[in-house]
């Protein structure tokens, strides 16, 4: 099952552009983390990663943490 279907499961009122931009980022954020694809599972999630994302500009650090958030969602 690919990571979109299961932010489609979680993000049930969100738009198709939406769907998509979320995708793009936690697909960024995966590589970001070492991974050529979203892993399905929630486990590269780590602290390590989020101190990356603090490091990066404010914008940056907003698209990430909320891409981060969304996944978690989905897995959930």
């Amino acid at each position: 099952m690919p990571f979109e279907v299961l932010l489609r499961h979680a993000c049930s009122n969100c738009t198709e552009g939406s769907i998509r931009t979320y995708t793009y980022n936690v697909r960024s954020l995966a590589r970001m983390a070492g991974f050529e694809t979203i892993p399905m599972h929630s486990r590269w999630l780590t602290k390590a990663l989020l101190e990356k994302v603090s490091k990066l500009t404010l914008g940056q650090q907003k698209k990430f943490t909320v891409a981060g958030v969304k996944a978690l969602q989905a897995y959930d």
